[in-house]
């Protein structure tokens, strides 16, 4: 639903997304004029050795992709051995195509992004790339860091179409995700292509808007993995067909070069785009959306306007005895009708999203919630917001008529009110914000009390993970399979 939202705004050439993949190709006809000065972060695996960064140089000022693909011999043996023989994914050039391609320019295709500018950054090479690179870039691409140099367009939004398995906690990605999310940068990542196992990391880290894959018919597309701690859902492309042109890929800008650049071109039945690496930079787009009609907006904000504005996942209209998707385990599972416990929130919606933006939105966090008899739960309204340059002025906490009777107490500046209940049953608490101007907005929160719900405080946890695992390239080469 892009188009509905560029009636709100085109986007700005004032917001920027950064695209961490393996680079772009900056002479395609829609990425011209929309990329500003990246950087090359794939650094060398050793001493001399630059099999992995294929340009031959390590990090540098140059983010063009000079082509991954991976011939029999070095699949045969060698640093690159067992990474699987492909030709080159483009999968930077793809990408950035779908988060920021020029738009109504009578060439190519449309972006999400329209307007918004693209940081091309390249932390990907041949058969992935180094975590410790992949972090390197986001501190750079979020202006953090000015090492190897100062980056002079530090972005908004940053997607990565990219990942690894394992919990975000104790990985490097933890720390240099939280910095991020606290300088005002929101990050965008896809939930990986394992054919529905558990979400990886950092589409799994916390404040992240993780993106599931969709099919054309709204269900889970077969090889997106699902998990709670997913955001939101998007488009991924899908085939249906065993044989022939695959039938509903999603369009994108490409090269058909099988190893160095050769032409652009754009993606298709014949050369689809398959993968949750292209579900993430569509929602990217619609975060730099939202930022061009609200400058002002938090990532938690951003991440909280796409999931509240989202469509219901369907029910009906897939395949004969489709289920409903189950949360992950190391049991495999193909389409099924997605939940909001597994897929996000629901089926983005770009021009929900921008409208809520655009206006005063009040927000009461979380939605829902169990408490037992006696005890007392917090509620925000930290990711409620108001259009620049007006500001909300009150906020205002209240118990609807007809639920059990709750006790409330706002903080010092009603950002939150501690509510406190002793007889079972449900309350509806509501806010009420104002910014001055005349308009208010409201959202509610439902709380269930039950003397059978324990006072003690959940815990949870995972494994810990190596911090210099290869990154898992998300790419297009690695998903060939039509997904019925």
């Amino acid at each position: 639903n892009a188009e509905a939202a560029w009636d709100v705004t085109p986007g700005s050439a004032a917001i920027v997304v950064a695209v961490i993949d393996t680079g772009v190709r900056p002479d395609h006809p829609d990425l011209v004029g929309k990329l500003l000065p990246g950087y090359d972060f794939v650094s060398e695996d050793g001493p001399g050795d630059f099999t992995t960064a294929n340009d031959g140089n390590g990090r540098d000022s140059d983010p063009s992709d000079p082509g991954d693909w991976i011939s029999a011999g070095e699949n045969a043996s060698g640093p690159l051995a067992g990474c699987g023989v492909s030709p080159s994914s483009w999968h930077g050039t793809q990408t950035a195509g779908l988060t920021g391609a020029a738009t109504n320019n009578g060439v190519g295709m449309a972006s999400v992004g329209r307007n918004v500018r693209v940081l091309p950054i390249r932390a990907l090479g041949k058969c992935g790339g180094f975590l410790s690179d992949v972090v390197a870039a986001m501190r750079w691409a979020a202006g953090l860091s000015n090492d190897p140099v100062q980056n002079q367009n530090p972005a908004r939004v940053i997607n990565l179409s990219l990942g690894s398995s394992g919990a975000c906690a104790s990985s490097m990605y933890e720390s240099a995700v939280a910095e991020i999310l606290a300088a005002g940068v929101t990050i965008v990542a896809a939930a990986g292509n394992e054919n529905g196992l558990a979400a990886g990391k950092p589409a799994n880290c916390p404040g992240v808007i993780g993106v599931a894959g969709l099919r054309h018919s709204g269900t889970k597309v077969g090889y997106s993995n699902v998990g709670p701690e997913l955001s939101i859902a998007a488009p991924a492309g899908n085939c249906v067909n065993l044989s022939g042109q695959c039938l509903f890929p999603l369009l994108t800008t490409t090269n058909t070069g099988l190893t160095t650049p050769a032409a652009n071109t754009y993606s298709d039945g014949s050369d689809a785009s398959l993968g949750t690496s292209f579900s993430s930079p569509l929602a990217a787009g619609a975060a730099g959306l939202m930022l061009s009609i609200n400058s002002a907006l938090t990532p938690a904000q951003i991440r909280r306007g796409l999931m509240g504005t989202a469509r219901a996942f369907p029910t009906t209209g897939a395949t004969s005895g489709t289920a409903s998707c189950q949360p992950p385990s190391s049991t495999e599972q193909d389409e099924c009708y997605c939940t909001t416990t597994t897929c996000g929130a629901g089926m983005m919606n770009t021009s929900g999203a921008v409208t809520a933006a655009a206006g005063l939105k009040a927000w009461a966090t979380p939605a829902s919630v169990q408490m037992a008899s006696g005890s007392t739960t917090v509620i925000s309204s930290a990711e409620s917001w108001a259009l620049p340059p007006n500001q909300i002025q009150t906020r205002t906490w209240s118990a609807d008529p007809g639920g059990v009777p709750v006790t409330l107490t706002p903080s010092a500046d009603g950002s939150t009110v501690t509510v406190t209940g002793t007889t079972d049953g449900t309350a509806v608490i509501r806010l009420t914000i104002s910014d001055g101007a005349g308009p208010t907005a409201a959202a509610t929160t439902t709380i269930t009390i039950s003397s059978s719900v324990s006072k003690g405080d959940g815990g949870g946890g995972g494994a810990t993970s190596l911090t210099w695992l290869l990154g898992l390239l998300l790419a297009a080469a690695g998903l060939r399979r039509c997904d019925r």
